[in-house]
């Protein structure tokens, strides 16, 4: 085993098929979810955070020349970019649609009243609640019981499923109700890989969620990897957390070295 073999020494078993691809990359163009990806899920999406282990790890990679990095997150861009706080990356709020801070009030208000409206749909049920985005919304249901969280996905599908102003993204946690600008993460991804800066890039694309489905067939070409447990995914590769996560960013960060 060469020095440069024994520093790739890993747990994850497929990396041994990726890293000559890494290697020999012109450029990678690493997108990365943060909630269940980059940091543990949580009861209340505020008290997400990084480790500091993760953050050392992304800022390594980060400095790599032949490495482009992308946060993409259902959060707003201006939460994201408060949660990683890394300069010299790109932060894409509202899967991928918020690329600035910008922000479009009329557009906002729609969404506000349509907010109201759900709020009204699961009022009282337990542990069901609407967090607000702007220009998304989001109906919350984890730590509801099943009978309740079928109950209150129904409700809200069936009020909005049709609307000309708002679309529905399914997750495993809970309902979103977005924008009809906002197009997904997998139109994010393939149109930042038809920049002239990342046509001979290999894409990496890293997520748990069902929003992330989208950007694992935009980035098949390249590297995809389903993080948590498994399900059925168009991802090449699994990840079982967001530990292994980290092992990956440093693994990544040597091959781009």
């Amino acid at each position: 085993m060469s020095e440069g073999d024994a520093g790739d020494a890993t747990t994850i078993p497929w990396w041994t098929r990726v890293a000559p691809r890494v290697r020999a990359a012109p450029r990678c163009a690493l997108f990365l979810d943060f909630d269940g990806t980059l940091a543990e899920l949580t009861k209340e999406p505020a008290a997400a955070h990084m480790t500091p282990a993760t953050r050392a790890a992304l800022r390594t990679l980060a400095r790599r020349p032949r490495a482009r990095l992308f946060f993409i997150s259902g959060r707003r861009r201006s939460d994201l970019w408060n949660k990683v706080r890394l300069p010299g990356c790109q932060y894409l709020g509202l899967f991928g649609f918020e690329r600035s801070a910008r922000t479009d009030a009329a557009r906002s208000a729609r969404v506000q009243v349509l907010r109201a409206e759900a709020e009204a749909l699961v009022a009282g049920l337990q542990g069901v609640w609407i967090e607000d985005k702007g220009l998304a919304f989001v109906l919350h249901y984890r730590d509801a019981p099943a009978g309740v969280r079928i109950v209150a996905r129904r409700r809200v599908r069936a009020a909005f499923r049709s609307s000309s102003a708002v679309r529905l993204f399914e997750s495993a946690h809970g309902l979103e109700v977005v924008s009809r600008d906002v197009a997904g993460k997998g139109a994010t991804v393939r149109q930042l890989l038809r920049r002239p800066a990342l046509r001979r890039a290999v894409p990496i694309y890293l997520g748990d969620d069902l929003s992330d489905e989208g950007g694992f067939l935009a980035a098949r070409h390249g590297v995809t990897v389903k993080v948590g447990n498994a399900r059925p995914t168009a991802a090449h590769y699994r990840l079982a957390d967001v530990a292994e996560v980290r092992e990956l960013l440093g693994l990544l960060a040597r091959a781009l070295q």
